[in-house]
């Protein structure tokens, strides 16, 4: 039971970093776009 109980919590850690990695692209690509996609800026 406790074994089931970790695998659980792992997979809800692992959920929570999808998560954050998701709204940080969004906030990323929003500010992207924000900028006018200056690319050859972010190439440099």
């Amino acid at each position: 039971m406790a074994r089931f109980k970790a695998g659980i919590e792992g997979v809800s850690n692992q959920l929570n970093e999808l998560a954050r990695g998701l709204m940080l692209y969004a906030l990323a690509r929003k500010e992207f776009h924000l900028k006018g996609h200056g690319l050859d800026r972010y190439k440099r």
